[in-house]
């Protein structure tokens, strides 16, 4: 299984930006800036992981998982607003003007960046459905960035180094 690859640490605990990419992926890695990457974080937050391979995969499927269960409580006549609404503690997030779409975990402590490449908009509505959301689809993401608050970037660290070890 292919890994995530983790950006050096700087001097002062931060990651450092640029391109990175794993021969054979399908998955753009067309990243952004580190500057824009930090735009995007929450206050405070500047420890990211660039996503590849599986790892982005995997970070798509968990946009569309938390998308279904957001259409779900909508079917069931749960208002839904996209800017404000949260579920848990996932907080959707569409930046349209950057084309950049946040997930943010609080309790977890972390931040799926997602920069936009295609057309995409994340709802579908028509006159007689309330609104849904269209599923992202891996063709649509030009980069995926996890972003850490300092709490879940040590306790990562934490759990690489123990991973390293065996």
């Amino acid at each position: 299984m292919e890994e995530a690859r983790m950006d050096p640490p700087a001097k002062d605990g931060e990651t450092i930006g640029g391109k990175a990419g794993t021969p054979g992926t399908r998955q753009p890695v067309d990243y952004p800036a580190e500057e824009d990457i930090l735009a995007a974080a929450p206050d405070g937050w500047t420890n990211y992981v660039r996503q590849l391979g599986t790892d982005f995969i995997a970070q798509v499927s968990i946009y569309n998982e938390v998308l279904n269960y957001l259409d779900a409580l909508t079917l069931e006549g749960v208002p839904f607003d996209l800017a404000p609404n949260k579920v848990g503690p996932n907080r959707i997030e569409w930046r349209a003007a950057s084309r950049v779409l946040l997930l943010e975990n609080t309790a977890l402590g972390v931040c799926w960046v997602y920069w936009i490449s295609s057309d995409w908009e994340p709802m579908i509505s028509s006159p007689q459905d309330p609104p849904r959301h269209r599923t992202l689809q891996l063709t649509d993401v030009r980069a995926c960035v996890k972003i850490m608050s300092p709490a879940a970037y040590a306790e990562h660290m934490a759990w690489e180094m123990t991973r390293a070890k065996h």
